[in-house]
Order: C-alpha cells, then sequence, then structure tokens
C-alpha cells in the first residue's frame, strides 16, 4: 500500500467488489495463508530444507537434495512476526541467519543483505 493513497485504495478495492476496507483491518497477524510447510530450495534450485508455519510459529529442518529431513545443528523452531506480506524471524534458528520473508501466493522467498538467499515452495 505505500506510495497509495487511503482514498485511492478504498477506490481500487471498490472496483474489485469489495465494498468496505473492513476485511483489511480484520486480517489475522500473520499473512495471509503463510501456514503450511515449504520446500526451500538455493538460486540453483538445490535442496536446503522445510519450513513449517503455524501462525506465528515456524520450525526449520535441514534437507538432503531430495528433501529428506536430516540431523543438523540449524534444526529448531521458534517464532515470527509478520509485517504486511513480510515475516521476520524473532527467535530460532533464521533469527541467527538475519533474514526476511516475503510470502507470495506461490511461495516465500527468503532474503538476507546479500540478497535472495532461497525460495520455498508449498509441499
Amino acid at each position: 500500500m505505500a506510495g497509495v493513497s487511503r482514498v485511492r485504495w478504498i477506490a481500487m478495492l471498490a472496483a474489485f467488489g469489495i465494498a468496505s476496507t473492513a476485511c483489511i483491518a480484520a486480517q489475522p497477524a500473520t499473512a495471509a495463508g503463510a501456514d503450511g510447510t515449504y520446500g526451500c530450495a538455493d538460486v540453483t534450485g538445490i535442496a536446503l530444507g522445510l519450513l513449517s508455519i503455524s501462525g506465528s510459529s515456524y520450525t526449520w529442518t535441514k534437507t538432503d537434495t531430495g528433501f529428506r529431513p536430516q540431523q543438523a545443528n540449524e534444526n529448531g523452531s521458534g517464532t515470527v512476526r509478520f509485517d504486511g506480506n513480510y515475516f521476520v524471524p524473532v527467535t530460532g534458528p533464521m533469527a541467527r541467519w538475519n533474514v526476511t520473508g516475503a510470502v507470495a501466493a506461490n511461495g516465500i522467498n527468503i532474503n538476507n543483505n546479500g540478497g535472495n538467499l532461497m525460495g520455498c515452495r508449498r509441499r
């Protein structure tokens, strides 16, 4: 919604048949539809792990290249806060990586200061 005035935003919603902004105010604290399990791969497509999100909690599990779970020190759970369609790990393994995630209809892109770290697609 950045760069779009509230009046223009309401007009755009009306154009799509949404009569009021009540649906926006009623959204939960999590990004819409983020709950689920995702297979995460690096930018070259090599499997890295499984990310499961439920509300404000997540679990990270390292996998082999076939997305089969592996024992690893980086496995663990934590909490996440949502800011619109972005999530920020607050505790747990992903918080230590200093990453953020952009939630979209087709998955989540995990980024750090260096750019795109991995893409996570629903399983």
